[in-house]
């Protein structure tokens, strides 16, 4: 699985995997401040890898463009994990860059792993972040590149389990028009009744009526990409949050960037919550 880039030397991703690993590709938006490769990985390996290359270059819109990607991830999946080359010194405690994303993840519940130098010249570049703990993480140089490995072990990862449910429905594409017209002419009302009574007699007799026509029936069925989870007040707190985002970058006060890294804080907490 490998994804080139578009123009100019350099950068380009690649993943290497067993046969009888079933993944699935994600799509993702365009982005301009680093390349990014993603895809879910299929039971019983059931879990969300994303690949980033980061140019070492400065780009104005990294920030922004790794927070929506990886908060629109956190939303939609569990289990995530995140590989790659981000050219950020994670290990140098005086880069605002390093300081900005380390405080991301965090807001995001995400965890970075990697604490040894990843390149020959002592910095830490080359990242680890996922949503739960992991295994046997191991730094060494092969040699052979600038970068050395960077291995791990995953702990169990166990099918995902999707509960079926039982839903009612009624099959209305095969009612026959001109038979059920028949069937409701021949409702009748009675002469005397309070309201209450005339509401109780027309929704018994029409139900009747339907049931003839279209019986209800239940099925089990099997939502692959719902996410029931998702409440109301969980969208309405991703309102918020854009609300709180767009205030920030307009004005650049302090006040306005900490108020949107509390509710990022609060947001990934809660959509943490509900998953689980």
């Amino acid at each position: 699985m490998e994804k080139a880039r578009s123009s100019g030397l350099g950068g380009g991703l690649a993943v290497i995997h067993r046969a009888e690993l079933k993944r699935s590709p994600l799509p993702l938006p365009d982005l301009t401040s680093m390349e990014c490769l993603a895809f879910k990985c299929k039971p019983p390996y059931s879990m969300t890898v994303l690949l980033i290359y980061r140019p070492p270059k400065p780009h104005a819109s990294f920030l922004h463009e790794i927070h929506d990607l990886l908060t629109s991830l956190c939303s939609m999946s569990t289990r995530i994990v995140i590989l790659g080359d981000f050219n950020i010194h994670i290990d140098n405690p005086s880069c605002h860059l390093a300081t900005e994303f380390l405080s991301l993840i965090d807001c995001l519940c995400l965890q970075q792993h990697v604490k040894a130098p990843t390149h020959i010249k002592g910095h830490t570049l080359d990242l680890v972040i996922t949503d739960a703990p992991i295994n046997n993480l191991e730094v060494n140089d092969l040699g052979v590149s600038g970068h050395k490995l960077v291995s791990m072990a995953f702990s169990s990862m166990l099918p995902t389990i999707r509960p079926k449910r039982q839903i009612s429905f009624r099959n209305w594409k095969q009612i026959d028009p001109t038979s059920i017209t028949v069937d409701l002419q021949h409702i009748s009302c009675p002469v005397s009744a309070t309201v209450d009574e005339l509401v109780t007699y027309y929704n018994t007799a029409l139900s009747s009526v339907f049931d003839l026509h279209a019986p209800i029936r239940t099925r089990e069925v099997n939502f692959k990409h719902s996410a029931p989870w998702f409440t109301q007040e969980l969208r309405q707190m991703k309102t918020e949050g854009r609300i709180l985002e767009r205030r920030c970058k307009q004005s650049s006060l302090t006040v306005h960037k900490l108020a949107f890294r509390d509710h990022q804080k609060t947001y990934s907490k809660s959509l943490k919550d509900a998953r689980f």
